[in-house]
């Protein structure tokens, strides 16, 4: 199983600072959201950055995250360029899909085990692509089977195969702070 997480973004809505440094709990967001994804998966890890990527690995190495025998580190290609780009460096940095990727956001503090179950679940039984919903709104973590990419190619060919008519989308089998991400800071504030 490969996992990635995208963190390379400017998070223009959070205002001028970087989201992913701000503290929740005494430690920056990056730093708290990569422990917990590393902590409910297993096997390898990408943490696509671009944005500030120094002070986001400086972060990760102050608070002890890294160096970890499963994380590994790539810099996004085109990280001004948005989402989907980054989603794109990361799928191309996944050392290999055997069969899946699930795709978190490094702005998800609050991630538990149970999702990434649910996701691997419904991809091995049959649906090319699994996510969690909150609120009724479509969200990460996503799982991908590679299967979902087949005949999808060029830039931001992750989400265009995330828009596949047949995905598993679990609305109320997980809680709402699971999945929360955080894209202002009165979102950072509720999540205290």
């Amino acid at each position: 199983m490969n996992t990635l997480i995208v963190a390379a973004g400017r998070s223009k809505r959070f205002g001028p600072a970087n989201k992913l440094l701000t503290q929740i709990g005494g430690r920056p967001l990056i730093v708290v959201s990569t422990a917990r994804i590393l902590a409910a998966t297993r096997g390898p890890v990408r943490l696509v950055v671009g944005h500030q990527s120094r002070r986001i690995i400086a972060a990760l190495a102050r608070y002890g995250v890294i160096p970890h025998p499963r994380l590994s580190i790539v810099r996004a290609h085109a990280s001004a360029a948005g989402l989907a780009a980054s989603l794109d460096t990361a799928l191309e940095s996944a050392p290999r899909i055997d069969s899946a990727v699930t795709v978190y956001l490094a702005d998800m503090p609050y991630v538990e085990p149970a999702v990434d179950y649910l996701l691997s679940r419904a991809v091995r039984a049959g649906y090319p692509i699994a996510r969690v919903a909150a609120a009724d709104q479509p969200g990460h973590p996503v799982r991908i089977h590679r299967r979902a990419l087949a005949g999808v190619a060029g830039p931001g060919r992750l989400a265009r195969a995330a828009r596949n008519p047949r995905v598993a989308t679990f609305y109320r089998r997980v809680s709402t702070r699971a999945v929360a991400d955080v894209d202002t800071r009165q979102m950072i504030r509720s999540l205290i």
